[in-house]
């Protein structure tokens, strides 16, 4: 079954998907989360959201509203059978899901909620979480949101985009070990083929940052 297949589908609450962001494939599934990004009104050149300076955009009041009236109905993460293309919803339970991806069998979603952003992990079969990582309140680096990130299995790290720069946590530990301010908000991350370098992209910007362990 083609990808076009699958994503033109109805969620299993018989409504159209939001805006389908983050997608991995594992096991057989792929597995995406579903924010309303894509229903922000839009400059005439389709690049920027309207309304900008009141805030970041995707935690403007009409967008629940067209999620409610034209999109999923919730913000949710999804797995597709990629033999039958069935569609099953994982969890409801994140208000903007974004980033997302597999660790110890589990499966880790970031929220990129304005004022709640954290990092958690679900059970891959019935969606219960296992562990919740609150993005820590006194760490303050600037504008942006908790967005992509990526697990080094060897030193056990998390590093993930965070509000003006990048965070490094122990998730053994429960505990963030290192943090990196750039200023501007951040999107994705990822390392390069020893993992010696971790490559980062914000707001028109490109990063290299060597990593010590």
């Amino acid at each position: 079954m083609k990808i076009t297949q699958i994503m033109a589908k109805e969620t299993p609450r018989n409504r159209s998907l939001n805006s389908p962001n983050d997608v991995i494939v594992y096991d057989n599934s792929i597995l995406f989360t579903d924010p309303p990004y894509g229903l922000l009104l839009k400059d005439d050149d389709s690049r920027f959201a309207l309304n900008t300076p009141k805030g970041l955009p995707a935690d403007q009041p009409y967008v629940e509203k067209l999620v409610r009236e034209i999109g999923a109905g919730v913000h949710a993460v999804y797995r597709v059978d990629m033999s039958s293309g069935q569609i099953t919803e994982l969890t409801s339970a994140l208000n903007r899901p974004n980033g997302l991806a597999v660790i110890d069998d589990s499966l880790w979603v970031a929220n990129s909620a304005l004022h709640n952003g954290s990092w958690t992990a679900f059970n891959l079969t019935t969606g219960n979480i296992i562990r919740h990582f609150p993005y820590p309140t006194n760490l303050v680096m600037g504008r942006g949101v908790v967005d992509g990130f990526i697990f080094d299995p060897n030193t056990r790290l998390l590093w993930s985009s965070a509000p003006g720069g990048i965070i490094a946590i122990d998730i053994d530990q429960a505990r963030p070990v290192a943090a990196y301010r750039l200023g501007v908000p951040v999107s994705n991350l990822a390392f390069d083929d020893t993992r010696s370098f971790l490559y980062v992209t914000g707001e028109g910007h490109l990063w290299r940052i060597r990593i010590f362990s």
